[in-house]
């Protein structure tokens, strides 16, 4: 059975919507006195209708975060090499999650759970079966993720949600960002290194101008994304093992993110290379791997 279009779940003056046909959510946000202030970037209808994550307000991260540079890591003996997997992407990024639909297993007025069970046969070529849980309530949301190898040998893996924050004028941004992972084709034998002082948002700060796109190490799993002319603070509280953050901030656009995940970029070949701090995941058959995080929101 084909899953919703989309699940309202509320409490209170928050609300928020749920697209299952990319695991994702299309809007969450305050609404009083039939005004609504989004916290998270919403969708428009031809995204929600079409199930494109990439016009989400936050996608799922599994079984991997980030890109596979090379589109091929060594693992337990052998070469898996994975196919790009949207057309947007140059190289396959981000696992399978955010690119199929998942069936509701349970839903309640402010609560549901999304699963998502893949074979192995097409795209990650490891048979796992993920979850997703959301709930709000009185001070805000939160979202867990977990992987569960359904295999009968080890798999790599790593989890992560994928939100996308308005991108306003005055917005500020504070996050421990202290180390920084270099990029593709720049030399990372010693691991992530300092964040250069153009990209530190370990006080808080506007955003405004800043271009990044990288995946950070040294957080304490907090981040504060304050907008002093909306009244609004929004508190992200991660979990183990998303002992990473991603930035992104693109030129031109109305939105940036801060991703909570547990792996560094090309996190399969770093671990092949036994580069430190890596956060890929060896699951043995039957093991699971989870996170989560919550956004508490705070009125001024």
């Amino acid at each position: 059975m084909a899953p919703p279009p989309t699940l309202e779940l509320n409490f209170n003056e928050f609300h928020l919507v749920l697209v299952p046909g990319c695991g994702s959510i299309g809007s969450f946000r305050i609404v009083r006195d039939g005004a609504a202030i989004d916290l998270l970037r919403p969708a428009p209808t031809d995204a929600i209708a079409a199930a494109e994550p990439l016009g989400m307000g936050c996608f799922p991260l599994v079984p991997f975060s980030g890109g596979v540079w090379d589109g091929s890591f060594p693992f337990a003996g052998r070469t898996v090499a994975l196919a790009r997997n949207h057309p947007r992407e140059p190289l396959p990024i981000h696992g399978d999650g955010w690119i199929s639909a998942w069936d509701v297993a349970a839903r309640t007025a402010d609560s549901a759970t999304l699963t998502l069970d893949r074979d192995g046969r097409s795209g990650f070529p490891f048979p796992y079966r993920a979850r997703l849980d959301f709930r709000v309530d009185a001070s805000g949301l939160e979202a867990r993720i977990a992987v569960t190898n359904t295999g009968s040998a080890p798999m790599p893996a790593g989890v992560g949600l994928h939100p996308y924050f308005p991108k306003t004028g005055d917005v500020e941004l504070e996050v421990r960002n202290t180390r920084v992972w270099p990029d593709r084709g720049e030399p990372d034998a010693d691991g992530a290194v300092a964040t250069p002082a153009e990209w530190d948002f370990t006080h808080t700060r506007p955003i405004r101008g800043v271009v990044v796109d990288r995946c950070f190490a040294g957080w304490d799993r907090r981040a504060t994304v304050s907008w002093p002319g909306r009244g609004v603070t929004l508190d992200m509280r991660a979990t183990a093992p998303l002992d990473h953050v991603v930035i992104f901030m693109p030129p031109g656009q109305d939105y940036f993110c801060v991703e909570p995940v547990s792996n560094a970029d090309d996190g399969f070949n770093r671990m092949a290379r036994g580069c430190p701090g890596h956060g890929a995941t060896v699951l043995p058959p039957g093991g699971t791997l989870s996170g989560g995080m919550r956004l508490t929101v705070r009125r001024d």
